[in-house]
Formats: structure tokens, sequence, C-alpha cells
């Protein structure tokens, strides 16, 4: 029911892709949900293990005993953060502290139009999430050569300039372009890969492993 970087239809994560996703602020009014990371940030990271916990292993939330379906989230092995814009620290941070708790090994490549703008935000967001990053201060057409020689499993395009998603895009990259919005369990799944796993357990009506009639 679903191929490629998308979420399953039907499941967990289906609705949420459906939306666009924000940054609140803390001063903003509370809409039942974590916000105001600066404060919560040890809090969401948490929420992010433990839902990988969960899902990394897999669940089968339907338990049928003809069919098993099992969800399960499985990390990336290696991606791209290309950061064309401001970025907030704090939602930053979080965000490469689940990507190395999950060990993916994340490059962040940043356009050099914004090196003096980002080169404090970077260093303290490293520091916050206490990882170490390899930035490269690089333009799009750098970025795509090294993407050729070397692909990544995914590019992470904060900033969502429309031509450099483009030229992502035309050269073949999966390209993610959520915004950090302080959330862990959000932030779990751009560091995932979501699989759907169903496999029959049953031959002609005859569930494997089922007691015979009459035995």
């Amino acid at each position: 029911s679903a191929v490629g970087p998308g979420h399953k239809a039907g499941g967990p994560n289906y609705v949420a892709s459906l939306g666009r996703w924000s940054r609140r602020l803390p001063s903003d009014p509370p809409l039942g949900v974590a916000s105001g990371l600066a404060a919560d940030l040890a809090a969401e990271r948490e929420r992010a293990k433990a839902e990988a916990q969960r899902l990394l292993p897999g669940v089968d939330e339907a338990g049928l005993r003809s069919e098993r379906n099992v969800f399960r989230l499985r990390p990336l092995r290696r991606a791209v953060l290309r950061i064309a814009g401001p970025v907030d620290p704090s939602a930053l941070a979080l965000s490469l502290g689940i990507a190395g708790d999950l060990g993916v090994a994340v490059e962040v490549s940043v356009d050099p139009g914004h090196a003096d703008e980002l080169t404090a935000a970077l260093e303290e967001a490293a520091g916050r999430a206490q990882v170490r990053v390899e930035t490269r201060m690089e333009r799009i057409e750098a970025l795509l050569a090294r993407l050729e020689a070397e692909p990544a499993e995914r590019v992470r395009l904060l900033g969502a300039d429309p031509a450099e998603r483009l030229a992502l895009l035309d050269a073949g990259a999966e390209v993610d372009v959520e915004p950090l919005v302080g959330l862990g369990t959000y932030e779990l799944l751009r560091w995932t890969r979501e699989q759907a796993v169903s496999t029959t357990a049953h031959r002609h009506g005859n569930v494997i492993g089922g007691r015979r009639r009459g035995a």
C-alpha cells in the first residue's frame, strides 16, 4: 500500500503526512502537544528513544492468526542535512541528537550565503545535543557532485529553496522538506524509513501451526 519515502496508507503516520507542520513558540496558546523545546529538549529526546525502542523491532497491532502485519522503522545509514536558511538551534539540537541516538551518519551541508548566521547555530545545536557534526560550506553544485559519487539515503532540506529542491530531485535524491518543529516522535521519522511487512500465515484457509480438525 506504499512504495517510496511516504507513509503506509492507513498506518499510524499517514494522516500526519497529509498536513503541513510548523513550529509553535512557547508563547502561543497550547494545543495539547509539547512545545517550548528550549525547556523540554531532554524530554522530547526521551520520547523519541521510547518510540524507537518500540518500533525498531516491529509491532503487530492487529494480532491476526492468519496473517502477520509487522510495522517497523529502520534507521538510515547516511543522510545529508542541507541548510539553506535560518534555523532554530534548539529544534536543530533535538534533530541532531535523535539522529545520533539512532546511529545515523548525518553530514551537514550549508549554503555559503548563510554561513555567518548558521555557524553559531550549528555549534550551539551540536553542543546541546552532545554530538559531533561534520559540516561543509558549499554551493548546491558541489553537494550534487558529492552525492553522485557517494549517494545518501535521504537529503533533508531546511529552508526548502525551490531551486535546490528541484536540483536534488533531478539528481535522483530522496528529499525531505519537513521543517524543524521540536517534537521528538516527529523527528524520529526524519531519520528512519518506515516499513510494513505482511506475511501470510495460512494455506487455503488453514492457519499454519494451528490445530488440525479432530486433533
